[in-house]
């Protein structure tokens, strides 16, 4: 099995890479709580919107300063995304 990137995002939640097909363009991260392990939801491409957008999970609860830490990480990872478009063309 891969080993998939793993980052703290903030104090409560972290992120992990989510495995990627082959024809996939951009990646998917899985939202992680830190105690208990708990899966919140994922980080992915919204085309619609041209960015990095949160899916949370059925019955899963945030407050303020990890909704803060979800949005930063989307922003930060649709500006490499962005960025790295450019690049390509």
């Amino acid at each position: 099995m891969a080993t998939h990137e793993i980052e703290s995002i903030g104090k409560h939640i972290y992120t992990r890479e989510c495995e990627q097909p082959p024809q996939r363009k951009t990646k998917r991260w899985t939202v992680v709580a830190n105690d208990g392990e708990m899966d919140l939801g994922e980080v992915k491409w919204y085309g619609a919107w041209r960015c990095f957008a949160y899916f949370p999970l059925d019955d899963t609860l945030y407050e303020k300063t990890c909704l803060r830490d979800i949005a930063n990480f989307c922003e930060r990872k649709t500006h490499e995304q962005l960025a790295t478009s450019k690049q390509e063309l």
